[in-house]
Formats: C-alpha cells, structure tokens, sequence
C-alpha cells in the first residue's frame, strides 16, 4: 500500500471537494428518486462522507475504517434515503457514482489509483454502501412492521364494536327466551351463537393485544369544540335496537348547551364502549349520561348505572385489556380499556367509582382546549 499516494488522494478529496460533489450531482440526477430532490436534500450526507473519505485516506489509511464509518454519514444516510423515496439499488449507485467520480479526479491530476491503494479505495466505498444498504433496510423492515400493526389494530378496533354488540344482543335474546316454556332447540342454537361469538371475541383481543398499538394510540387527534350531547344521543340510537328486547332504560342528561374540545369519532368510539359496558352491568336497570363544565378543568362526564357493582377484587383491573369485570375472561374485555384509552389520548382522566344506592360511575374529564 503506498501511503503517500493515499494521502496525496485524500488531500486532493478536500481540496475538490466543491467539484466533486457538482459532478457526483450531475450524474446521481439521472436515478429517478433523485430528479424532483432540491440541492440539499440531494447532497444529504454525502458531503461529510467525502470529508470521511479524506481524514481516512490522509490520516490513517491502516486503522479501522468500517469503525470510521459506522459512526459516520453512511447509516443516516440510508435511513434518510429511504424517506427520500430512494429504491436499494439508487443507494448503491450512488456510492458508486461518487466511486467513479474520484478515480475521475486523480486521475485528471496524474493519480492512478491500482493495486493495493485502488483496494482501501473500494474497501472504504463498500464498507459505506454496505453500512448504508443495512439502515436503509432495517428501517425499511420496522416500517413495514408498523404499518403492518397498525393495520391490524385498526381492523381489530373496527371489529370490536360490532363484535360487542352482537354479544350484546345474544345475552338480551337469552334473557327473553330464557324463560319457562322456550324450545331446547332454541337454547341450544343461541349456546353455538355464544360460544362462537365468544370465540371471535377472544381472537380480536389477541390481535389488540398482540400487536400492542392501538386505533387511537395512533391516530392523530383531531380535536375541535363540538356539541355533547348529539354525540350522546347518537350512541344511545345506536344501542336501543339491541335494548330494545330487555328493560335497560337509557337517558341522555347532557346539556344541550355543553361543549367539549376532543376528536369526534374517539370520543363517540370512547362513549360507545363506556355506555355498552353500562348496560352490559345493569340488565333491567337504568344507564344515565350526565355532564357539566368543570371549569378550567373542561367538562367532566358520568356514567351512572344501577347494576350490581365490581367486585373490590376486580377494581383495579376494570380498565386492563382484555379483561371484563362483568363477563370474566372469556367476555370481550376491551370496553373499558378502550375509553381509557381515549380519554387518555386527550390528555384527559377516567375512573370508576360506586355507591350505596348502589350505583357505580363511570366518570372522565377532557381539558378544555389550551
């Protein structure tokens, strides 16, 4: 190896440096992920990986490069090239444009670079396409996945809530057929109906659970002030076809006038699951909405049902995923989880508290908009 003609290239990197990311410039611009970049986008990292290239080559040209580069410009550079709609092969070729735009240059002032310098040359430049090639695809490969998770979340989200009304509705149609005189063959259907409704419950908290993220873990809080009590209103419509066959009584307490900042669709998601638990804990009984303006700390809301409250035991695991205080482990236990959820995205509070009457509350405040 001769090192003074490593020196001699290094110096003459520095030296150009101006030129030879010009030229590098023209040719890059030809991939296609490269012909809509702006200049600096365009030159990312790769004018510090030339001044890389020269400390390596006018230094020290027999110490450990790969280390050099691996706490250089090549693994940001492939992460940022994948944001910039970079293919893997682009990034390869642009390491190797920038190769052959330095054998241009030396040779251009009497440097051929052969033999064992032309082997630290090429060894520099692949140890920074290899370094860049593998950020590029392990970044690559964690976006995947977390589109892929969030995905899943999404559609295990969406599934719940149909899923937890039809449960809902099974245990209102067993509550009418279960009395004196219904037909074996009826019970015996509506037991399949269960245990499959059951089943199909317990692999969507699987996926939930699973995959971690949530719907609203993920999604952008889209907050404005809106109306209370539409929203209310709305998610009691949408229950009182699976009511209608039991004695629940629902009643919408909010005030007409009572505005909250919060993401509509979370919020109505939030409430659903809150109400549904509700109802699922108070058969034959009364589930009220109520809310009121709590000031500087936003609007606090309660949902009051007179149905036999938690047991001391399960408390504290109401709002765990994939439990049901109510229903036991096989019950869709995601309802509660879900308005925690929520609310907390919100950067808002919930709670359960109960009573003597008896009567247990489901309360949560949202902050008011800042």
């Amino acid at each position: 190896m001769s090192v003074v003609s490593l020196r001699r290239i290094g110096a003459l990197i520095r030296e150009q440096r101006h030129i030879l990311l010009g030229r590098w410039r023209r040719q890059v611009r030809q991939l296609p992920s490269a012909q809509g970049l702006d200049t600096p986008t365009l030159n990312d990292h790769m004018p510090y990986l030339l001044d890389e290239l020269a400390n390596s080559l006018e230094s020290q040209p027999d110490y450990s490069l790969e280390d050099a580069l691996l706490q250089g410009s090549p693994p940001a550079h492939g992460r940022q090239r994948l944001h910039d709609g970079f293919n893997v092969e682009e990034v390869v070729a642009e390491y190797n444009v920038l190769r052959g735009c330095v054998h241009d240059l030396a040779e251009e002032h009497g440097i051929v670079i052969h033999g064992n310098d032309l082997r630290v040359v090429n060894r520099i430049i692949d140890e920074a396409i290899g370094l860049a090639v593998q950020t590029y695809a392990t970044q690559l490969s964690l976006e995947i996945k977390k589109h892929r998770d969030e995905h899943l979340a999404f559609v295990a989200h969406d599934l719940q809530t149909p899923l937890q009304a039809i449960s809902l509705t099974v245990r209102m149609i067993e509550q009418t057929v279960s009395a004196p005189g219904a037909s074996a063959p009826t019970e015996k259907l509506l037991k399949i109906l269960r245990r499959n409704v059951e089943q199909l419950e317990k692999s969507v908290i699987d996926v939930i659970k699973t995959n971690g993220a949530s719907a609203e873990d993920s999604k952008t809080l889209e907050r404005r002030e809106i109306d209370l009590w539409p929203i209310v209103e709305s998610v009691m419509t949408e229950l009182q076809p699976i009511i209608s066959a039991s004695s629940v009584e629902l009643v919408n307490n909010v005030p007409a006038e009572l505005r909250v900042f919060a993401d509509a669709s979370l919020l109505t998601r939030a409430l659903e699951n809150a109400v549904a638990f509700a109802v699922n804990s108070a058969p034959r009984g009364i589930v009220r909405v109520e809310a009121s303006d709590a000031g500087p700390e936003g609007v606090r809301c309660q949902i009051h049902y007179n149905g036999a409250p938690p047991s001391p035991d399960t408390m504290s695991t109401l709002f765990d995923q994939g439990t049901d205080a109510q229903h036991g482990p096989d019950g869709i236990g995601l309802s509660l989880a879900i308005v925690k959820r929520v609310i907390e995205a919100h950067r808002g509070e919930v709670h359960v508290r109960t009573s003597d009457e008896p009567t247990t509350t489901i309360e949560f405040r949202l902050p008011p908009k800042k």
